[in-house]
Protein backbone atom coordinates (compact mmCIF):
# COMPACT_ATOMS: atom_id res chain seq x y z
CA UNK A 1 0.00 0.00 0.00
CA UNK A 2 1.46 3.53 -0.99
CA UNK A 3 1.64 6.58 1.16
CA UNK A 4 -0.58 8.47 -0.04
CA UNK A 5 -3.27 5.33 0.28
CA UNK A 6 -2.11 4.83 4.52
CA UNK A 7 -3.00 8.21 4.56
CA UNK A 8 -6.23 7.79 3.20
CA UNK A 9 -6.98 4.79 4.81
CA UNK A 10 -5.80 6.38 8.29
CA UNK A 11 -8.34 8.88 7.88
CA UNK A 12 -11.25 6.61 7.12
CA UNK A 13 -10.44 4.89 10.25
CA UNK A 14 -9.64 7.62 12.51
CA UNK A 15 -13.01 9.65 11.43
CA UNK A 16 -14.80 6.58 12.22
CA UNK A 17 -13.18 6.23 15.83
CA UNK A 18 -13.56 9.52 16.41
CA UNK A 19 -17.72 9.63 15.41
CA UNK A 20 -17.75 5.90 17.55
CA UNK A 21 -16.73 7.90 20.73
CA UNK A 22 -18.89 10.85 20.26
CA UNK A 23 -16.95 13.64 18.35
CA UNK A 24 -19.01 15.57 15.15
CA UNK A 25 -16.62 15.42 12.60
CA UNK A 26 -16.89 19.20 11.16
CA UNK A 27 -14.55 18.40 8.00
CA UNK A 28 -11.70 16.71 6.79
CA UNK A 29 -8.68 17.61 4.86
CA UNK A 30 -8.96 21.44 5.89
CA UNK A 31 -6.44 23.75 3.77
CA UNK A 32 -5.24 26.97 3.94
CA UNK A 33 -2.05 28.67 2.31
CA UNK A 34 -0.21 27.84 6.14
CA UNK A 35 -0.89 24.00 5.17
CA UNK A 36 -3.62 21.37 5.97
CA UNK A 37 -5.32 19.81 9.03
CA UNK A 38 -6.74 16.47 8.74
CA UNK A 39 -9.75 16.25 10.53
CA UNK A 40 -11.18 18.71 12.56
CA UNK A 41 -14.58 17.72 15.14
CA UNK A 42 -16.32 19.01 17.57
CA UNK A 43 -16.56 16.55 21.02
CA UNK A 44 -19.18 18.52 23.66
CA UNK A 45 -17.44 21.96 24.20
CA UNK A 46 -13.84 21.29 22.29
CA UNK A 47 -12.60 22.01 18.82
CA UNK A 48 -10.50 19.46 18.01
CA UNK A 49 -8.09 20.08 15.13
CA UNK A 50 -6.79 16.30 14.22
CA UNK A 51 -3.20 15.24 12.24
CA UNK A 52 -3.83 11.50 11.17
CA UNK A 53 -0.14 9.47 10.93
CA UNK A 54 0.51 6.06 9.66
CA UNK A 55 3.66 3.73 10.17
CA UNK A 56 4.53 0.39 10.16
CA UNK A 57 6.47 0.60 12.68
CA UNK A 58 7.78 3.21 15.42
CA UNK A 59 7.43 3.56 19.28
CA UNK A 60 4.49 5.70 20.40
CA UNK A 61 7.46 7.07 22.40
CA UNK A 62 9.10 8.31 19.06
CA UNK A 63 5.71 10.84 18.45
CA UNK A 64 7.62 13.76 19.33
CA UNK A 65 9.67 13.05 15.74
CA UNK A 66 6.04 12.49 13.64
CA UNK A 67 5.26 16.48 14.26
CA UNK A 68 7.89 18.24 14.44
CA UNK A 69 8.02 22.34 14.94
CA UNK A 70 7.30 23.32 11.55
CA UNK A 71 4.57 21.12 10.92
CA UNK A 72 3.32 22.30 14.43
CA UNK A 73 3.18 25.98 13.39
CA UNK A 74 1.86 24.91 10.24
CA UNK A 75 -1.08 23.07 11.90
CA UNK A 76 -1.68 26.54 14.31
CA UNK A 77 -1.93 28.64 11.90
CA UNK A 78 -4.04 26.81 9.92
CA UNK A 79 -6.51 26.28 12.87
CA UNK A 80 -6.69 30.04 13.28
CA UNK A 81 -7.54 30.63 9.71
CA UNK A 82 -10.21 28.00 10.21
CA UNK A 83 -11.63 29.86 12.59
CA UNK A 84 -11.33 33.14 11.38
CA UNK A 85 -13.60 31.76 8.26
CA UNK A 86 -15.72 29.83 11.20
CA UNK A 87 -15.92 32.60 13.50
CA UNK A 88 -19.00 30.66 15.72
CA UNK A 89 -16.46 28.36 17.01
CA UNK A 90 -14.06 31.43 18.34
CA UNK A 91 -15.58 30.52 21.93
CA UNK A 92 -15.20 27.14 22.11
CA UNK A 93 -12.21 24.82 23.78
CA UNK A 94 -9.81 24.39 21.62
CA UNK A 95 -7.30 21.24 21.35
CA UNK A 96 -4.44 19.61 18.86
CA UNK A 97 -4.46 16.29 19.01
CA UNK A 98 -2.78 13.37 17.08
CA UNK A 99 -4.17 10.04 16.27
CA UNK A 100 -1.40 7.37 15.45
CA UNK A 101 -1.71 4.07 13.26
CA UNK A 102 0.84 1.40 13.80
CA UNK A 103 1.79 -2.12 12.37
CA UNK A 104 -1.68 -2.55 9.08
CA UNK A 105 -3.79 -0.16 11.14
CA UNK A 106 -3.66 -2.76 14.22
CA UNK A 107 -2.57 -0.49 16.70
CA UNK A 108 -3.96 2.77 17.30
CA UNK A 109 -2.94 5.76 19.98
CA UNK A 110 -4.81 8.83 20.48
CA UNK A 111 -3.05 11.57 21.48
CA UNK A 112 -5.39 14.00 23.28
CA UNK A 113 -3.68 17.70 24.06
CA UNK A 114 -0.67 16.66 21.77
CA UNK A 115 0.83 20.07 21.57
Amino acid sequence: MNTRLKGTVGEKKAVEKLAAEGYTVLTRNYRSKYGEIDIIALKDDTLVFIEVKVFDSMAKENLEYTINTVKKKHIVNTARNYLLNNGHFREKHKRFDVILYQNNFKCVHHYKNAF
